[in-house]
């Protein structure tokens, strides 16, 4: 029998189970999820699984990956899930995943970063306090579609030549500070729902997001109308 899916959640597992998989190799999904993986995290144990797509480490305290110098294994790993990390240095954890090339979907929500290059698509940064220098970093990543900031906190000040430019970025999910939406012009999707948005919305770059088709701000304290140059946003289908 081939098996597709291992789940070892909840199983008080530490480091040293990645060194025995070589043998399942038909592997598709992957959950270690609540057991006592920490700190710097060797997975040459992945090697052999090419299958893999779904590796799910949620609730572990993971600092760092370390992966074989030239790494062949899990191309086709698309999905990693990475929540309530905490006080680590983002930027450590997220260079020590550029081996995982084929990495679409990041989920690091519920963490706390003291403040991260790679590729991914979607990247989950939801209820996480981190310090706002995290974005220009971010920002960096040139394939990023879809950033979910839900109810996050955020400390620090992002200076105005420091604001990132998500130029791919197409969905938004509760992020409270307009400074950073003017760059954002493939932007299709933004939530500003439940971001504490009180008395009336200015313009401040709203309106230059012509790409944009849906926009919630639903469970805000907003009044008045919405800025006259709304009417160039002539994709907007949905507004809630």
């Amino acid at each position: 029998m081939r098996l597709e899916i291992l789940d070892l959640g909840g199983n008080f597992l530490n480091n040293s189970i990645f060194s025995s998989l070589a043998d399942l190799t038909s592997l598709k999904a992957l959950h270690f999820n609540q057991n006592r993986l920490n700190g710097t995290v060797n997975v040459q144990g992945l090697e052999l699984l090419r299958d893999l797509e779904e590796l799910d480490l949620r609730g572990n305290q993971i600092y760092k990956f370390v992966f074989p110098k030239v790494f062949k294994g899990s191309r086709k790993l698309n999905a990693l899930y990475l929540e309530s990390l905490k006080n680590i240095d983002g930027s450590t954890l997220l260079e020590s995943l550029g081996s995982i090339s084929s990495l679409k979907k990041l989920d690091l929500s519920y963490s706390n970063f003291r403040r991260g290059t790679m590729t991914t698509q979607d990247l989950i940064l939801d209820y996480s306090s981190l310090h706002i220098s995290i974005l220009q970093i971010v920002g960096a990543f040139t394939s990023l579609e879809r950033l979910s900031m839900k109810n996050c906190k955020l400390s620090g000040i992002l200076h105005h030549q420091g604001v990132p430019n998500f130029k791919n970025l197409k969905f938004l999910f509760n992020i409270s500070f307009f400074q950073m939406i003017t760059p954002m012009a493939a932007l299709e999707i933004l939530s500003l729902s439940t971001c504490g948005l009180t008395g009336t919305l200015l313009n401040q770059g709203l309106c230059k997001l012509k790409q944009l088709k849906e926009l919630y701000m639903n469970n805000n304290d907003l009044r008045g109308t919405l800025p006259w140059c709304s009417a160039n946003l002539t994709s907007l289908q949905l507004l809630d």
